[in-house]
């Protein structure tokens, strides 16, 4: 039995982050700064990419959390390149990116082999920190100054995830300062978890995509397979917006885009039902997870 849709395995490493936005979910886990901080360990990350790799992966996502907070960090980037070889997959990352702003921790990335990067930034307005929904962080023009140019000089692919919680302006600044130079993921905030979901925030969201593609003079195509709305200039992509799928109970689709295990060990099969988890103790606990992943709240 293989890991359904495209074959994507999200890998929290650490229940922690530095940041405290309102609508995280975590992996499934509650909001970082509610629970214990909890870390998994390099020796059940490498089993889990061995018992992935009989059923199919194709990418690998590390996540959180803040996965650069993980106290393994470090050593699974280092050996990241070993695990490549071992394990073919596609490599990335999801960050806010403020760890990544130590020399060490980036100059680690650098090196370790990573396919892509991506970088977490809900806003570029001037006086406002990447993550405006958390009390703390930095700019996103501090993000993109130190990390962009060093990526890019590495051969590390790039994309730009913006979280929309009905703040036009606020993803606006993070497409025009991009301009097609990387894309830009637009992804509306998921109302299943900490965020009181509102048709006036649905309403919001398809009004940026009919106003992103009429300022830029982009075609929209609709990739029916996960739901999504792609703007394009001639063929080069610009902008992805995903519409929540939880909202929408749109279960079978979230079945086709990832396979989650949390910090704990556990596939989340359903984020609604988050607190529902299976313990991969064993290949057969794995293959059940497969069996089970996305089929909704009523698994």
């Amino acid at each position: 039995m293989n890991i359904p849709g495209r074959g994507d395995l999200r890998i929290s490493l650490t229940s922690a982050c530095n940041l405290s936005c309102s609508y995280c979910h975590n992996e499934g886990m509650g909001m970082p700064w509610l629970t214990d901080k909890i870390n998994i360990e390099l020796d059940d990350i490498e089993w889990l990419l061995a018992i992935a790799s009989k059923h199919g992966v194709k990418s690998v996502k590390l996540t959180g959390g803040e996965p650069g907070m993980s106290p393994v960090i470090l050593p699974l980037l280092k050996k990241l390149k070993y695990f490549k070889e071992k394990y073919p997959a596609e490599y990335s990352i999801v960050t806010n990116g403020i760890p990544f702003l130590s020399s060490k921790k980036l100059t680690t990335l650098l090196n370790s082999g990573i396919d892509r990067v991506n970088l977490g930034i809900d806003s570029l307005l001037e006086d406002e920190f990447s993550k405006p929904d958390s009390p703390n962080g930095v700019s996103g023009h501090t993000l993109l100054d130190k990390l962009l140019p060093n990526l890019k000089n590495h051969g590390i692919s790039i994309k730009i995830n913006c979280v929309f919680t009905g703040n036009i302006p606020r993803a606006e600044s993070v497409i025009d300062f991009m301009s097609g130079k990387e894309v830009v993921s637009i992804i509306e905030v998921d109302p299943g978890k900490n965020v009181q979901f509102n048709k006036g925030t649905r309403n919001e969201f398809i009004n940026l995509i009919d106003y992103t593609a009429k300022k830029y003079n982009l075609k929209a195509r609709q990739f029916r397979v996960f739901n999504e709305t792609y703007l394009y200039k001639d063929d080069k992509l610009w902008v992805k917006f995903y519409q929540d799928h939880c909202a929408d109970k749109d279960c079978e689709t979230c079945r086709k885009i990832h396979f989650r295990v949390n910090s704990s060990l556990e596939a989340t099969p359903c984020f609604l039902k988050s607190d529902k988890t299976i313990p991969l103790t064993d290949e057969k606990a794995f293959a059940l997870a497969i069996e089970k992943n996305g089929m909704g709240p009523n698994w």
